[in-house]
């Protein structure tokens, strides 16, 4: 098995928030595509990585041990989402997605946020996903019968099952306005995927 190891998202991801796609500019290979999306990975396993502040938000960054998916992945990726008919040029060698379907994500930690988020509660309501995929782009035929959203974010509490479909990148944040009533905190965030064994995730965070 080929193992590859990248870091699906990071600092540069976060701050490209609500950017509305664009048809892809023009590569230096001329040839027409029929797939939008090029390249296709399996998680092997996902770890933890650094943890940002940014001023306004604690990014708490994900990093994917990945590798190629099979041929016949990709055939039935590409059969199930419809992308078998761009057929113009692809900007940036293609866009690569996962071939595991996000299903759900969440938060706890081990000490008190407040009266209502206790510890062990969940804590979905109060941290954001930000998220970069190609659904959207694919379901609205490229972007031609509509506007179309690559990156978007919204509380982990209202994250839906369609969220989860040909992601790209991900990070999980929260605002750095919180106070939360005791201030060190061992937060676990566990990501559910189809077909793979719960990721769970450690960070250390002390409040100020």
């Amino acid at each position: 098995m080929e193992m590859k190891k990248k870091l699906m998202v990071g600092k540069s991801f976060v701050l490209s928030i609500f950017a509305l796609c664009v048809f892809p500019f023009t590569h230096c290979n001329d040839d027409a595509s029929k797939s939008y999306i090029w390249y296709y990975y399996n998680i092997d396993s996902l770890y933890s990585n650094e943890v940002y502040d940014s001023g306004d938000y604690i990014f708490f960054n994900v990093g994917v041990n990945h590798y190629k998916a099979l041929d016949t992945q990709i055939d039935s990726m590409r059969s199930l989402y419809k992308d078998n008919h761009y057929n113009q040029v692809v900007y940036d060698d293609g866009a690569e997605v996962l071939v595991n379907h996000l299903d759900s994500i969440h938060v706890i930690s081990d000490s008190d946020f407040d009266s209502v988020h206790l510890a062990g509660t969940l804590l979905d309501d109060l941290f954001y996903v930000n998220i970069h995929g190609y659904y959207d782009l694919l379901i609205s035929n490229y972007g031609r019968d509509r506007e179309c959203q690559l990156n978007y974010t919204k509380k982990i509490s209202e994250f839906e099952y369609k969220d989860g479909h040909l992601v790209s990148g991900f990070v999980i944040k929260l605002p750095n306005n919180v106070n939360p009533i005791e201030k060190e905190h061992n937060l676990t965030i566990t990501y559910y995927f189809t077909n793979l064994k719960p990721q769970i995730l450690k960070y250390k965070v002390v409040f100020k």
